[in-house]
Protein backbone atom coordinates (compact mmCIF):
# COMPACT_ATOMS: atom_id res chain seq x y z
CA UNK A 1 0.00 0.00 0.00
CA UNK A 2 2.96 1.98 0.74
CA UNK A 3 4.59 1.71 -3.08
CA UNK A 4 3.07 5.37 -4.27
CA UNK A 5 4.95 7.26 -1.52
CA UNK A 6 7.96 5.09 -1.46
CA UNK A 7 8.59 6.11 -5.19
CA UNK A 8 7.81 9.72 -4.39
CA UNK A 9 10.95 8.79 -1.42
CA UNK A 10 13.29 7.37 -4.20
CA UNK A 11 12.95 10.64 -5.97
CA UNK A 12 13.17 12.78 -3.16
CA UNK A 13 15.94 11.09 -1.98
CA UNK A 14 18.24 11.50 -4.89
CA UNK A 15 18.09 15.21 -4.76
CA UNK A 16 18.91 14.99 -1.14
CA UNK A 17 21.95 12.77 -2.28
CA UNK A 18 23.09 15.01 -5.03
CA UNK A 19 22.93 18.08 -3.05
CA UNK A 20 25.15 16.02 0.04
CA UNK A 21 27.32 14.99 -2.62
CA UNK A 22 27.83 18.58 -3.63
CA UNK A 23 28.64 19.22 -0.27
CA UNK A 24 31.56 16.69 -0.03
CA UNK A 25 32.88 17.15 -3.37
CA UNK A 26 33.00 21.08 -1.96
CA UNK A 27 34.72 20.21 1.43
CA UNK A 28 36.59 17.34 -0.15
CA UNK A 29 38.59 19.34 -2.75
CA UNK A 30 39.16 21.92 0.08
CA UNK A 31 40.46 19.77 2.37
CA UNK A 32 42.66 18.12 -0.68
CA UNK A 33 44.08 21.47 -1.03
CA UNK A 34 45.42 22.66 2.48
CA UNK A 35 46.56 18.86 3.06
CA UNK A 36 48.34 18.55 -0.27
CA UNK A 37 50.21 21.85 1.00
CA UNK A 38 50.91 20.28 4.07
CA UNK A 39 52.41 16.88 3.05
CA UNK A 40 53.56 16.61 -0.42
CA UNK A 41 56.80 17.78 -1.86
CA UNK A 42 56.87 19.73 -4.62
CA UNK A 43 57.59 17.46 -7.43
CA UNK A 44 54.40 15.04 -6.03
CA UNK A 45 52.23 18.07 -5.65
CA UNK A 46 50.04 17.40 -8.73
CA UNK A 47 49.83 13.77 -8.31
CA UNK A 48 48.63 13.98 -4.64
CA UNK A 49 46.25 16.51 -5.33
CA UNK A 50 44.81 14.61 -8.30
CA UNK A 51 44.43 11.34 -6.02
CA UNK A 52 42.80 13.36 -2.98
CA UNK A 53 40.27 14.88 -5.32
CA UNK A 54 39.78 11.54 -7.04
CA UNK A 55 39.05 9.85 -3.48
CA UNK A 56 36.77 12.93 -2.03
CA UNK A 57 34.65 12.18 -6.09
CA UNK A 58 34.51 8.32 -4.92
CA UNK A 59 33.58 9.31 -1.57
CA UNK A 60 30.55 11.20 -2.62
CA UNK A 61 29.44 8.99 -5.32
CA UNK A 62 29.24 6.47 -2.76
CA UNK A 63 27.33 8.32 -0.62
CA UNK A 64 24.84 9.51 -3.27
CA UNK A 65 24.25 5.57 -4.50
CA UNK A 66 23.61 4.35 -0.48
CA UNK A 67 21.42 7.23 0.61
CA UNK A 68 19.50 6.18 -2.44
CA UNK A 69 19.06 2.77 -1.75
CA UNK A 70 18.43 3.43 1.26
CA UNK A 71 15.64 6.57 1.35
CA UNK A 72 14.81 7.63 4.55
CA UNK A 73 12.66 10.61 4.18
CA UNK A 74 10.45 13.19 6.57
CA UNK A 75 11.52 10.95 9.81
CA UNK A 76 12.86 12.41 12.96
CA UNK A 77 16.43 12.64 12.54
CA UNK A 78 18.22 9.94 14.82
CA UNK A 79 21.95 10.70 16.97
CA UNK A 80 24.08 10.02 13.35
CA UNK A 81 22.06 12.71 11.60
CA UNK A 82 23.47 15.39 14.17
CA UNK A 83 26.43 14.25 14.21
CA UNK A 84 26.72 14.12 10.43
CA UNK A 85 25.62 17.85 10.49
CA UNK A 86 28.58 18.54 13.47
CA UNK A 87 30.74 16.56 11.37
CA UNK A 88 30.48 18.65 8.69
CA UNK A 89 30.41 21.43 10.10
CA UNK A 90 33.77 21.24 12.08
CA UNK A 91 35.18 20.88 8.52
CA UNK A 92 34.07 23.42 6.91
CA UNK A 93 34.63 25.55 9.83
CA UNK A 94 38.49 24.16 10.15
CA UNK A 95 38.85 25.05 6.28
CA UNK A 96 37.38 28.56 6.43
CA UNK A 97 39.64 29.23 9.59
CA UNK A 98 42.46 27.53 7.74
CA UNK A 99 42.21 29.78 4.74
CA UNK A 100 40.17 33.21 3.85
CA UNK A 101 37.17 33.26 5.40
CA UNK A 102 36.74 36.84 3.77
CA UNK A 103 36.64 35.28 0.70
CA UNK A 104 36.31 31.76 0.66
CA UNK A 105 33.87 30.38 -1.73
CA UNK A 106 33.74 27.38 -0.03
CA UNK A 107 30.92 29.26 2.32
CA UNK A 108 28.93 27.79 -0.31
CA UNK A 109 29.31 24.25 1.46
CA UNK A 110 26.86 25.29 4.03
CA UNK A 111 24.09 25.91 1.93
CA UNK A 112 24.27 22.73 0.46
CA UNK A 113 24.28 21.72 3.95
CA UNK A 114 21.24 23.62 4.51
CA UNK A 115 19.48 22.50 1.59
CA UNK A 116 19.73 18.45 2.42
CA UNK A 117 18.35 18.97 6.05
CA UNK A 118 15.49 20.99 5.25
CA UNK A 119 14.84 18.88 2.41
CA UNK A 120 15.22 15.35 4.11
CA UNK A 121 13.88 16.40 7.11
CA UNK A 122 11.62 19.31 7.97
CA UNK A 123 11.70 23.22 7.94
CA UNK A 124 12.87 23.14 11.68
CA UNK A 125 16.01 20.80 11.38
CA UNK A 126 16.63 23.21 8.44
CA UNK A 127 16.29 26.12 11.19
CA UNK A 128 18.82 24.04 13.57
CA UNK A 129 21.27 23.92 10.02
CA UNK A 130 21.38 27.23 9.57
CA UNK A 131 22.04 28.08 13.19
CA UNK A 132 24.95 26.29 13.08
CA UNK A 133 26.05 27.27 9.79
CA UNK A 134 25.60 30.58 10.97
CA UNK A 135 27.28 30.44 14.24
CA UNK A 136 30.09 28.91 12.36
CA UNK A 137 30.84 31.84 10.08
CA UNK A 138 30.42 34.05 13.30
CA UNK A 139 33.28 32.09 14.90
CA UNK A 140 35.69 32.43 11.67
CA UNK A 141 34.86 36.20 11.82
CA UNK A 142 35.59 36.51 15.40
CA UNK A 143 38.55 34.49 15.85
CA UNK A 144 40.24 35.01 12.45
CA UNK A 145 40.70 38.86 12.18
CA UNK A 146 41.50 41.46 14.43
CA UNK A 147 38.45 43.87 16.50
CA UNK A 148 39.19 46.51 13.70
CA UNK A 149 38.37 44.39 10.61
CA UNK A 150 35.82 42.01 12.50
CA UNK A 151 32.66 44.19 12.64
CA UNK A 152 33.38 44.77 9.12
CA UNK A 153 33.56 41.19 7.87
CA UNK A 154 30.27 40.52 10.50
CA UNK A 155 28.32 42.94 8.88
CA UNK A 156 28.70 41.24 5.45
CA UNK A 157 28.19 38.13 6.65
CA UNK A 158 24.99 38.81 7.77
CA UNK A 159 23.66 38.64 3.98
CA UNK A 160 24.60 35.25 4.07
CA UNK A 161 23.44 34.37 7.40
CA UNK A 162 19.60 35.74 6.85
CA UNK A 163 19.74 33.78 3.56
CA UNK A 164 20.72 30.51 5.62
CA UNK A 165 17.63 31.26 7.06
CA UNK A 166 15.44 31.96 4.26
CA UNK A 167 17.24 29.22 2.05
CA UNK A 168 16.15 26.44 5.31
CA UNK A 169 12.33 27.95 5.19
CA UNK A 170 12.11 27.58 1.30
CA UNK A 171 13.63 24.18 1.09
CA UNK A 172 11.63 23.16 4.22
CA UNK A 173 8.16 24.69 3.02
CA UNK A 174 8.87 22.74 -0.37
CA UNK A 175 9.77 19.28 1.77
CA UNK A 176 6.43 20.07 3.83
CA UNK A 177 4.49 20.35 0.86
CA UNK A 178 6.23 17.34 -0.98
CA UNK A 179 5.28 15.36 2.27
CA UNK A 180 1.64 16.37 2.12
CA UNK A 181 1.23 15.49 -1.77
CA UNK A 182 3.19 12.26 -1.10
CA UNK A 183 0.49 11.30 1.97
CA UNK A 184 -2.03 12.63 -0.62
CA UNK A 185 -1.39 10.21 -3.30
CA UNK A 186 -0.75 7.40 -0.86
CA UNK A 187 -3.96 7.79 0.79
CA UNK A 188 -5.94 7.93 -2.55
CA UNK A 189 -3.92 4.52 -3.42
CA UNK A 190 -5.21 3.17 -0.18
CA UNK A 191 -8.37 4.72 0.68
CA UNK A 192 -12.19 4.53 -0.33
CA UNK A 193 -12.44 7.94 -1.92
CA UNK A 194 -16.76 7.62 -0.83
CA UNK A 195 -16.26 5.92 2.90
CA UNK A 196 -12.73 6.92 3.59
CA UNK A 197 -12.28 3.24 4.80
CA UNK A 198 -9.38 1.21 3.25
CA UNK A 199 -10.53 0.17 0.01
CA UNK A 200 -9.85 -3.59 -1.51
CA UNK A 201 -6.51 -3.18 -2.75
CA UNK A 202 -5.21 -2.63 1.00
CA UNK A 203 -7.61 -5.61 2.48
CA UNK A 204 -6.35 -7.92 0.13
CA UNK A 205 -2.63 -7.20 1.44
CA UNK A 206 -3.76 -7.21 4.74
CA UNK A 207 -5.11 -10.19 4.52
CA UNK A 208 -2.45 -12.06 3.24
CA UNK A 209 -0.07 -10.19 5.88
CA UNK A 210 -1.92 -11.60 8.65
CA UNK A 211 -1.43 -14.72 7.47
CA UNK A 212 2.04 -14.82 6.93
CA UNK A 213 2.67 -13.29 10.40
CA UNK A 214 0.24 -16.47 11.71
CA UNK A 215 2.09 -18.53 9.54
CA UNK A 216 5.78 -17.52 10.06
CA UNK A 217 6.35 -16.13 13.67
CA UNK A 218 2.67 -17.12 15.09
CA UNK A 219 2.06 -13.89 15.96
CA UNK A 220 -1.56 -14.72 15.31
CA UNK A 221 -3.74 -17.71 16.58
CA UNK A 222 -5.88 -17.15 13.93
CA UNK A 223 -7.22 -14.22 11.30
CA UNK A 224 -11.18 -14.15 10.48
CA UNK A 225 -12.92 -12.76 7.28
CA UNK A 226 -16.49 -10.91 7.40
CA UNK A 227 -17.72 -10.03 4.65
CA UNK A 228 -20.89 -7.20 4.68
CA UNK A 229 -22.99 -6.77 1.54
CA UNK A 230 -25.84 -4.55 1.84
CA UNK A 231 -29.29 -6.01 1.10
CA UNK A 232 -30.95 -5.15 -2.32
CA UNK A 233 -28.90 -2.14 -2.84
CA UNK A 234 -29.73 -1.87 -6.45
CA UNK A 235 -33.30 -1.78 -5.58
CA UNK A 236 -32.73 1.42 -3.28
CA UNK A 237 -30.74 2.87 -6.06
CA UNK A 238 -32.88 2.74 -8.39
CA UNK A 239 -35.88 4.11 -6.19
CA UNK A 240 -33.69 7.40 -4.87
CA UNK A 241 -31.03 7.60 -6.67
CA UNK A 242 -27.24 7.00 -6.72
CA UNK A 243 -26.66 10.50 -4.69
CA UNK A 244 -29.22 9.20 -1.65
CA UNK A 245 -27.64 5.62 -2.44
CA UNK A 246 -24.02 7.05 -1.82
CA UNK A 247 -24.90 8.54 1.64
CA UNK A 248 -26.52 5.43 2.62
CA UNK A 249 -22.66 3.56 1.88
CA UNK A 250 -21.08 6.39 3.53
CA UNK A 251 -23.42 5.98 6.61
CA UNK A 252 -23.37 2.37 6.64
CA UNK A 253 -19.65 2.46 6.33
CA UNK A 254 -19.26 4.47 9.70
CA UNK A 255 -21.91 2.19 11.43
CA UNK A 256 -19.36 -0.62 11.02
CA UNK A 257 -16.50 1.26 11.68
CA UNK A 258 -17.72 2.14 15.45
CA UNK A 259 -19.19 -1.24 15.49
CA UNK A 260 -15.96 -2.80 14.75
CA UNK A 261 -13.74 -1.39 16.46
CA UNK A 262 -11.36 -4.28 17.78
CA UNK A 263 -10.87 -5.41 14.37
CA UNK A 264 -7.74 -4.69 12.84
CA UNK A 265 -9.13 -3.43 9.46
CA UNK A 266 -12.33 -2.19 7.96
CA UNK A 267 -12.63 -1.98 4.08
CA UNK A 268 -15.29 -1.10 1.08
CA UNK A 269 -14.50 -4.57 -0.41
CA UNK A 270 -16.76 -3.62 -3.42
CA UNK A 271 -20.00 -1.39 -4.85
CA UNK A 272 -22.25 -2.12 -1.76
CA UNK A 273 -19.78 -4.87 0.00
CA UNK A 274 -17.78 -4.10 3.15
CA UNK A 275 -14.62 -6.09 4.63
CA UNK A 276 -13.21 -6.76 7.77
CA UNK A 277 -10.30 -8.32 9.43
CA UNK A 278 -10.18 -9.90 12.54
CA UNK A 279 -6.85 -11.21 14.88
CA UNK A 280 -7.00 -13.71 17.61
CA UNK A 281 -10.73 -13.26 18.14
CA UNK A 282 -13.43 -15.96 18.66
CA UNK A 283 -15.88 -17.20 16.08
CA UNK A 284 -18.51 -16.26 18.80
CA UNK A 285 -17.15 -13.32 19.40
CA UNK A 286 -17.27 -12.40 15.44
CA UNK A 287 -21.19 -13.49 15.25
CA UNK A 288 -21.91 -11.14 17.74
CA UNK A 289 -20.14 -8.27 16.70
CA UNK A 290 -21.63 -8.54 13.03
CA UNK A 291 -25.20 -9.52 14.58
CA UNK A 292 -24.48 -5.89 16.56
CA UNK A 293 -23.71 -3.88 13.00
CA UNK A 294 -26.56 -5.83 11.24
CA UNK A 295 -29.04 -4.16 14.18
CA UNK A 296 -27.67 -0.41 14.20
CA UNK A 297 -27.77 -0.44 10.65
CA UNK A 298 -31.48 -1.60 10.74
CA UNK A 299 -31.85 0.79 13.56
CA UNK A 300 -30.78 3.58 11.61
CA UNK A 301 -33.49 6.27 10.10
CA UNK A 302 -32.28 5.94 6.75
CA UNK A 303 -34.18 8.23 4.20
CA UNK A 304 -36.89 6.03 2.47
CA UNK A 305 -36.40 2.72 4.17
CA UNK A 306 -40.18 2.19 4.39
CA UNK A 307 -40.24 1.33 0.96
CA UNK A 308 -37.13 -1.06 1.71
CA UNK A 309 -38.59 -5.17 2.15
CA UNK A 310 -39.21 -5.73 5.35
CA UNK A 311 -39.20 -1.78 6.09
CA UNK A 312 -35.57 -1.57 7.03
CA UNK A 313 -32.12 -1.41 5.62
CA UNK A 314 -29.99 -4.51 6.49
CA UNK A 315 -26.77 -6.62 5.62
CA UNK A 316 -26.15 -9.86 4.68
CA UNK A 317 -23.05 -11.52 6.42
CA UNK A 318 -20.28 -14.04 5.60
CA UNK A 319 -17.57 -14.94 7.98
CA UNK A 320 -14.77 -17.06 7.19
CA UNK A 321 -11.36 -18.07 9.09
CA UNK A 322 -7.86 -19.33 8.81
CA UNK A 323 -6.41 -21.85 9.17
CA UNK A 324 -10.17 -23.19 9.71
CA UNK A 325 -12.12 -22.85 6.71
CA UNK A 326 -9.00 -22.05 4.15
CA UNK A 327 -5.08 -22.18 4.43
CA UNK A 328 -5.03 -19.48 1.80
CA UNK A 329 -6.18 -15.55 1.35
CA UNK A 330 -8.32 -16.78 -1.83
CA UNK A 331 -9.63 -19.78 0.26
CA UNK A 332 -11.15 -17.92 3.16
CA UNK A 333 -12.30 -15.33 0.98
CA UNK A 334 -14.14 -17.90 -1.05
CA UNK A 335 -15.60 -18.90 2.23
CA UNK A 336 -16.46 -15.90 3.43
CA UNK A 337 -18.84 -15.15 0.35
CA UNK A 338 -20.10 -18.81 0.40
CA UNK A 339 -21.53 -17.83 3.21
CA UNK A 340 -22.18 -14.70 2.49
CA UNK A 341 -24.88 -15.69 -0.88
CA UNK A 342 -25.95 -18.41 1.23
CA UNK A 343 -27.67 -16.06 3.93
CA UNK A 344 -28.58 -13.13 0.34
CA UNK A 345 -29.93 -16.77 -0.61
CA UNK A 346 -31.87 -17.55 2.74
CA UNK A 347 -32.92 -13.52 3.30
CA UNK A 348 -33.33 -11.82 0.11
CA UNK A 349 -32.32 -10.94 -3.26
CA UNK A 350 -34.14 -13.38 -4.75
CA UNK A 351 -35.39 -12.60 -8.28
CA UNK A 352 -37.23 -15.42 -9.84
CA UNK A 353 -38.99 -12.71 -12.73
CA UNK A 354 -35.21 -12.82 -14.18
CA UNK A 355 -34.66 -16.09 -13.26
CA UNK A 356 -37.52 -17.40 -15.25
CA UNK A 357 -38.93 -15.28 -18.07
CA UNK A 358 -41.93 -15.84 -19.14
CA UNK A 359 -45.17 -14.67 -20.72
CA UNK A 360 -47.62 -13.07 -17.58
CA UNK A 361 -44.91 -13.08 -15.18
CA UNK A 362 -44.66 -9.18 -15.96
CA UNK A 363 -49.10 -9.09 -15.22
CA UNK A 364 -48.35 -11.11 -11.73
CA UNK A 365 -45.65 -8.52 -10.62
CA UNK A 366 -47.79 -5.91 -10.96
CA UNK A 367 -49.93 -8.47 -8.52
CA UNK A 368 -46.81 -9.28 -6.25
CA UNK A 369 -45.91 -5.38 -6.05
CA UNK A 370 -49.25 -5.25 -4.81
CA UNK A 371 -49.05 -7.73 -2.49
CA UNK A 372 -45.98 -6.45 -0.86
CA UNK A 373 -47.11 -2.74 -0.29
CA UNK A 374 -49.25 -3.97 1.67
CA UNK A 375 -47.77 -6.44 3.86
CA UNK A 376 -43.75 -6.58 4.01
CA UNK A 377 -43.38 -9.57 5.41
CA UNK A 378 -45.10 -11.55 3.35
CA UNK A 379 -42.69 -10.36 0.21
CA UNK A 380 -39.72 -11.39 2.52
CA UNK A 381 -40.88 -14.62 3.61
CA UNK A 382 -41.47 -15.11 -0.30
CA UNK A 383 -38.53 -14.65 -1.06
CA UNK A 384 -37.08 -16.96 1.65
CA UNK A 385 -39.39 -19.50 0.68
CA UNK A 386 -38.18 -19.66 -2.74
CA UNK A 387 -34.35 -19.88 -1.36
CA UNK A 388 -35.35 -22.87 0.44
CA UNK A 389 -37.32 -24.35 -2.42
CA UNK A 390 -34.60 -24.19 -4.60
CA UNK A 391 -31.84 -25.80 -1.76
CA UNK A 392 -34.17 -28.45 -1.55
CA UNK A 393 -35.01 -29.24 -5.43
CA UNK A 394 -31.30 -29.46 -6.06
CA UNK A 395 -30.49 -31.52 -3.26
CA UNK A 396 -33.09 -34.21 -5.16
CA UNK A 397 -30.86 -33.47 -7.79
CA UNK A 398 -34.21 -32.27 -10.15
CA UNK A 399 -33.82 -31.32 -13.97
CA UNK A 400 -33.27 -27.49 -14.30
CA UNK A 401 -36.95 -27.07 -15.69
CA UNK A 402 -37.88 -28.80 -12.89
CA UNK A 403 -35.89 -26.46 -10.82
CA UNK A 404 -37.36 -23.13 -12.30
CA UNK A 405 -41.33 -24.52 -12.64
CA UNK A 406 -40.66 -24.66 -8.58
CA UNK A 407 -39.23 -20.96 -8.04
CA UNK A 408 -42.08 -19.74 -10.21
CA UNK A 409 -44.82 -21.64 -8.20
CA UNK A 410 -42.37 -20.76 -4.90
CA UNK A 411 -42.52 -16.88 -6.26
CA UNK A 412 -46.62 -17.22 -6.83
CA UNK A 413 -47.35 -19.57 -3.82
CA UNK A 414 -49.11 -16.29 -2.06
CA UNK A 415 -50.27 -14.60 -4.65
CA UNK A 416 -54.38 -15.05 -3.93
CA UNK A 417 -53.45 -13.57 -0.45
CA UNK A 418 -54.05 -10.18 -2.44
CA UNK A 419 -57.82 -10.85 -2.58
CA UNK A 420 -57.60 -11.30 1.79
CA UNK A 421 -58.62 -8.55 4.38
CA UNK A 422 -56.14 -6.22 5.47
CA UNK A 423 -56.78 -7.07 8.70
CA UNK A 424 -56.76 -10.87 8.31
CA UNK A 425 -53.32 -10.77 6.08
CA UNK A 426 -51.64 -8.59 8.74
CA UNK A 427 -52.76 -10.64 11.70
CA UNK A 428 -49.82 -11.03 13.91
CA UNK A 429 -52.50 -13.33 16.66
CA UNK A 430 -53.87 -16.85 16.11
CA UNK A 431 -56.71 -16.30 13.72
CA UNK A 432 -60.23 -16.78 14.77
CA UNK A 433 -62.05 -19.97 13.26
CA UNK A 434 -63.99 -18.15 10.78
CA UNK A 435 -61.12 -15.94 9.49
CA UNK A 436 -59.28 -19.04 8.75
CA UNK A 437 -61.80 -20.02 6.84
CA UNK A 438 -61.63 -16.71 4.95
CA UNK A 439 -57.59 -17.43 4.88
CA UNK A 440 -57.51 -20.93 3.52
CA UNK A 441 -59.50 -19.32 0.29
CA UNK A 442 -56.09 -17.80 -0.54
CA UNK A 443 -54.59 -21.30 -2.44
CA UNK A 444 -57.99 -21.09 -4.12
CA UNK A 445 -57.65 -17.53 -5.42
CA UNK A 446 -54.44 -17.83 -5.94
CA UNK A 447 -54.81 -21.08 -8.28
CA UNK A 448 -57.32 -18.92 -9.97
CA UNK A 449 -55.42 -15.59 -10.71
CA UNK A 450 -52.28 -17.82 -12.10
CA UNK A 451 -54.55 -20.35 -14.53
CA UNK A 452 -56.25 -17.34 -16.03
CA UNK A 453 -52.43 -16.93 -17.36
CA UNK A 454 -51.64 -20.02 -20.05
CA UNK A 455 -47.83 -19.88 -19.73
CA UNK A 456 -48.06 -20.00 -15.88
CA UNK A 457 -50.65 -22.40 -15.77
CA UNK A 458 -48.22 -25.58 -14.98
CA UNK A 459 -47.79 -23.86 -11.74
CA UNK A 460 -51.17 -24.10 -10.11
CA UNK A 461 -51.42 -27.31 -8.59
CA UNK A 462 -48.12 -25.44 -6.18
CA UNK A 463 -50.49 -22.53 -5.39
CA UNK A 464 -53.61 -25.02 -5.13
CA UNK A 465 -52.23 -27.78 -3.22
CA UNK A 466 -49.23 -26.17 -0.82
CA UNK A 467 -50.61 -26.35 2.36
CA UNK A 468 -51.90 -29.43 1.43
CA UNK A 469 -50.48 -32.29 4.40
CA UNK A 470 -49.28 -35.67 4.47
CA UNK A 471 -51.86 -37.01 6.43
CA UNK A 472 -54.30 -35.59 4.09
CA UNK A 473 -55.71 -33.20 6.80
CA UNK A 474 -54.19 -30.22 5.08
CA UNK A 475 -56.83 -27.79 2.74
CA UNK A 476 -58.06 -26.89 -0.12
CA UNK A 477 -58.58 -30.69 -1.26
CA UNK A 478 -57.44 -32.83 1.90
CA UNK A 479 -54.81 -34.61 -0.46
CA UNK A 480 -52.30 -37.34 1.19
CA UNK A 481 -48.96 -39.07 1.10
CA UNK A 482 -47.28 -39.07 -2.91
CA UNK A 483 -50.91 -38.14 -4.43
CA UNK A 484 -49.52 -34.23 -3.76
CA UNK A 485 -47.78 -33.28 -6.44
CA UNK A 486 -44.21 -33.35 -5.58
CA UNK A 487 -43.57 -29.77 -6.57
CA UNK A 488 -46.13 -28.82 -4.18
CA UNK A 489 -44.75 -30.89 -1.17
CA UNK A 490 -41.52 -28.74 -1.57
CA UNK A 491 -42.97 -25.47 -1.49
CA UNK A 492 -45.39 -26.55 1.64
CA UNK A 493 -41.74 -27.48 3.59
CA UNK A 494 -39.89 -24.75 2.61
CA UNK A 495 -43.00 -22.56 3.40
CA UNK A 496 -43.64 -24.15 6.84
CA UNK A 497 -40.10 -24.32 7.80
CA UNK A 498 -39.82 -20.12 7.00
CA UNK A 499 -43.02 -19.89 9.31
CA UNK A 500 -41.68 -21.77 12.26
CA UNK A 501 -38.37 -19.97 11.76
CA UNK A 502 -40.24 -16.38 12.18
CA UNK A 503 -42.47 -17.26 14.96
CA UNK A 504 -45.86 -18.47 13.14
CA UNK A 505 -46.41 -21.76 12.97
CA UNK A 506 -49.87 -21.62 14.39
CA UNK A 507 -49.50 -25.41 16.14
CA UNK A 508 -46.56 -24.16 18.14
CA UNK A 509 -46.51 -20.23 19.03
CA UNK A 510 -43.36 -21.05 20.86
CA UNK A 511 -41.11 -22.05 18.17
CA UNK A 512 -38.98 -19.43 16.85
CA UNK A 513 -35.56 -19.70 15.85
CA UNK A 514 -33.06 -22.03 13.67
CA UNK A 515 -33.00 -24.66 16.52
CA UNK A 516 -36.06 -24.92 17.33
CA UNK A 517 -37.90 -24.67 13.55
CA UNK A 518 -35.23 -27.48 13.01
CA UNK A 519 -37.10 -29.73 16.17
CA UNK A 520 -40.73 -28.61 14.86
CA UNK A 521 -39.70 -30.05 11.57
CA UNK A 522 -38.63 -33.07 12.94
CA UNK A 523 -41.60 -33.73 14.81
CA UNK A 524 -44.22 -32.70 11.58
CA UNK A 525 -42.47 -34.98 9.61
CA UNK A 526 -45.11 -37.22 8.65
CA UNK A 527 -48.19 -35.28 9.50
CA UNK A 528 -47.35 -32.47 7.58
CA UNK A 529 -44.76 -32.90 5.39
CA UNK A 530 -43.47 -35.83 3.71
CA UNK A 531 -40.79 -37.46 6.16
CA UNK A 532 -38.30 -38.38 3.19
CA UNK A 533 -38.52 -34.78 1.63
CA UNK A 534 -37.57 -33.47 5.91
CA UNK A 535 -34.41 -35.76 6.11
CA UNK A 536 -33.10 -34.66 3.14
CA UNK A 537 -33.61 -30.88 3.86
CA UNK A 538 -32.51 -31.14 7.37
CA UNK A 539 -29.10 -32.25 6.24
CA UNK A 540 -29.55 -29.67 2.86
CA UNK A 541 -29.50 -26.46 5.06
CA UNK A 542 -26.81 -28.27 7.56
CA UNK A 543 -24.75 -28.40 4.24
CA UNK A 544 -24.38 -24.69 3.87
CA UNK A 545 -23.00 -23.58 7.01
CA UNK A 546 -25.68 -21.02 8.13
CA UNK A 547 -24.98 -20.76 11.59
CA UNK A 548 -23.20 -17.48 11.75
CA UNK A 549 -26.69 -16.30 10.42
CA UNK A 550 -27.74 -16.86 13.74
CA UNK A 551 -25.48 -16.07 16.58
CA UNK A 552 -27.29 -17.05 19.38
CA UNK A 553 -28.89 -20.45 18.24
CA UNK A 554 -27.45 -24.01 19.04
CA UNK A 555 -28.23 -24.66 15.24
CA UNK A 556 -24.80 -27.25 15.26
CA UNK A 557 -26.19 -28.86 18.07
CA UNK A 558 -29.78 -29.29 17.46
CA UNK A 559 -28.81 -30.74 13.98
CA UNK A 560 -26.83 -33.56 15.56
CA UNK A 561 -28.83 -34.62 18.36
Amino acid sequence: MNDTKDAQKVKLSIIIALMKAMCTVFTGIAVTGILSDIIAPDILYVQVRIMLVLGTMAISWWQWFSINNQPRLWEQPRLVDYAELLFYTVIVTWILYAGQPETSIFKLTYIFIIMANAFRFDMRYGFISAGVSSASVIFCDVAKFEQSRRFAYLEQDMLLIVSFFVLAFIMGYISMSQKQDSDNMARMATTDELTGLYNNRVFHESLLKYIGETNDNRRYENVWVALLDIAEFGRYNGLYGYTIGNSVLTQVGVIISEGARDAQLVSRYGDDKFGLIFTNCSLGHIKDTVARIKRNIEDYPFYGKDNMPGGVITVYAGIAGYPMNGLTKEQIIKSAADNMNAAKLIYNNIDPVSMVQMEGMGVMQVFINMLNSRDHYTYEHTQRVIAYADMLARALDMHQRFIDDIKCGAYLHDIGKIDLPTAILVKVHPLSDDEYDIFKNHVIWGADIVGSVKSLAHTVPIIRHHHERWDGLGYPDGLQGTDIPLEARIVALANGFDMMLMGRWPDDPDCRGFADAVQCLMRNAGTYFDPDLVDIFIKTIQSYNLQHLFPNDAFSVTIDA
